[in-house]
């Protein structure tokens, strides 16, 4: 297991996050490092943004699933910030 993995799923336990909610976020952070062939630490808010479009356009998830997927950006990285999650759900 990777640090960035570790750390990620050490803060998702710490925050008393259900199981099932973890291996969600773990699966799409996993997800999106592999469509950009980069770990997600070296990706940035137009990486995310490229990515939701992925998963819309290409995968044709539905809005709601994205949406539910996304709540894992502000994790992804060094966890992002609320201006970052702000300007990218823009």
């Amino acid at each position: 297991m990777t640090e960035l993995r570790q750390r990620m799923l050490e803060e998702l336990q710490r925050r008393n996050f259900s199981p099932h909610t973890i291996r969600g976020y773990i699966r799409t952070v996993r997800d999106f490092a592999a469509y950009f062939h980069k770990p997600p630490d070296q990706l940035g808010v137009e990486e995310v943004r490229q990515f939701q479009l992925h998963m819309l356009r290409d995968q044709k998830l539905a809005t709601g699933t994205v949406q539910t997927r996304m709540a894992a950006y502000p994790r992804i990285g060094n966890g992002g910030s609320d201006r970052d999650r702000a300007s990218f759900s823009r």
